[in-house]
């Protein structure tokens, strides 16, 4: 499981997987807390964000089977594909590095 931080999310940071997860003894505020703060344009970013790192994952923007959209899974994210082959796929249609 890669690991982000919200405000690398919101930032638009480079995800770089430390370790397996969130933790209890985790530092800083609560992810609703943080997100209350933002202005609608900035939620509507962080859930844009959300969208590509659940399809890059999942092959589902939402994040599900269940909820996918038309056209989901779209090829380079297609379950059967090795998440590596994903993630450089993500990268190159958000002309960003991985």
């Amino acid at each position: 499981m890669v690991r982000l931080a919200l405000r690398e999310l919101v930032r638009g940071g480079r995800v770089v997987p430390d370790r397996s997860g969130p933790a209890v003894d985790d530092a800083g505020e609560p992810a609703a807390v943080v997100l209350s703060a933002l202005s609608e344009r900035e939620r509507d970013l962080v859930s844009a964000r959300a969208a590509h790192v659940r399809e890059t994952l999942t092959g589902y923007r939402s994040g599900s089977a269940e909820l996918a959209e038309v056209g989901e899974p779209r090829q380079p994210y297609a379950t059967g594909r090795p998440l590596g082959e994903r993630f450089a796929a993500k990268a190159a249609e958000l002309v960003v590095s991985s």
